[in-house]
């Protein structure tokens, strides 16, 4: 890496080389580098956006902090704390760090199928202070810019087809946005604007809003798969012997409900950095969108052997790299291509069901379904 940069100073490379030589180092230097073993498969998993160290794992019954700047052969070694929770019937469906400070977080408990709630931890007392009962929770989001709001964009069954928005300052629901065809699945906020939220649901279906609305009037995009970049509506047909229009009758067509994934339920949803394209990850094909348009602008597949668990994506520091992950193997998309670039040396001996990155460093975490916790870097030193 020192010698490629010495080398731009001289001028022997030029900026878009480097770039690119870049690119290729990081896309074949990535190696596994910690191992942790966490014996209990992982419901959830949450890396701190302030410096990228402490990770977050939900767990039934239980959830673990664990300090990702050691590199322990087992997780006792390098874990901070493992608190029950009571009682013992409590799942933790969902994580979430508190944006910029690991001060707290949150989880998202379910009691009974139906019944849950959010519960708000302090990190340095271990304590929980506060429980908001919302049904069952699938899905959490915060935004990581907001200024003027600090609320939390929740999907449970106690909202039903409705995203609830909880106020961290107040303690409570603030409002509701009504409009999903199904239960809610995944939440994202906008990287760049903090009142911008996607929402994706059961049915397969993503939609944008706007928070600062109410109601039905709050849905700004709805995404469907059928409306690509590439298709026009066309008039004037040319031929060999000039221009003319064509007409013809058409056939009235029963009405379809706008879907983004055909294929069921929408398990992810991600924006790339810059808030400009939004990643939608279903069971068997992930979409990218731009959200100013709301046309589907690629469509990419990843060859999965085991097609009854879904994929599971991350999004990397980088402008266009995507992380997948299906059944034990881990690929590299480029944002608009539709096959894999590389896949990842095979580390996992079972499925893997959890993938994130961290946001602060060069970091890559994936957790398979044998409780088997591994942490990716992609090393340029000494290139």
């Amino acid at each position: 890496m020192f010698s490629s940069i010495l080398a731009r100073e001289a001028g022997a490379l030029d900026s878009y080389e480097l770039e690119n030589w870049v690119r290729l180092k990081r896309v074949n230097g990535w190696r596994a580098r910690k191992r942790y073993n966490t014996v209990k498969e992982p419901q959830c998993l949450a890396v701190d956006s302030s410096d990228g160290r402490f990770l977050l794992l939900g767990f039934r019954q239980e959830f673990s902090i664990i300090d990702a700047t050691s590199n322990p052969r087992d997780v006792s070694m390098s874990q901070i704390c493992q608190q029950h929770l009571s009682p013992r019937t409590c799942i933790v469906l969902d994580a979430l760090w508190y944006p910029g400070d690991f001060a707290l977080f949150l989880l998202g408990v379910s009691r009974q199928p139906g019944e849950g709630d959010v519960q708000i931890w302090d990190t340095d007392r271990l304590q929980c202070e506060s429980r908001i009962a919302t049904g069952e929770v699938s899905a959490m989001s915060m935004s990581m810019c907001s200024s003027s709001h600090e609320l939390v964009a929740i999907g449970s069954a106690g909202f039903g087809n409705s995203i609830g928005l909880l106020d961290l300052n107040a303690g409570a629901v603030a409002q509701k946005l009504d409009g999903q065809n199904g239960p809610v699945k995944s939440l994202a906020f906008s990287p760049e604007d903090e009142h911008l939220l996607a929402a994706g649901g059961a049915d397969g279906s993503v939609q944008l809003w706007d928070v600062r609305k109410a109601g039905r009037a709050a849905c700004v995009q709805t995404f469907d798969s059928s409306k690509r970049e590439d298709t026009a509506v066309i008039g004037d047909v040319v031929t060999g012997y000039g221009s003319k229009r064509r007409s013809w009758k058409r056939k009235r067509k029963p009405y379809r409900q706008p879907s983004a994934h055909a294929d069921g339920a929408v398990s992810k949803l991600l924006f790339a950095p810059g808030g400009r394209y939004l990643l939608s990850v279903g069971v068997h094909a992930m979409y990218t969108w731009d959200i100013l348009s709301g046309l589907c602008v690629s469509h990419s597949t990843f060859p999965v052997r085991n097609r009854h668990f879904a994929l599971n994506a991350a999004v990397s520091m980088d402008q266009d790299l995507i992380y997948v992950s299906g059944g034990m193997d881990v690929g590299i998309f480029e944002l608009f291509e539709s096959l894999p670039t590389r896949y990842f040396e095979r580390q996992h001996f079972a499925s893997i069901a959890l993938l994130e990155s961290s946001p602060i460093t060069e970091e890559l975490y994936s957790v398979d379904r044998e409780g088997e916790l591994i942490g990716w870097t992609s090393n340029l030193e000494g290139s």
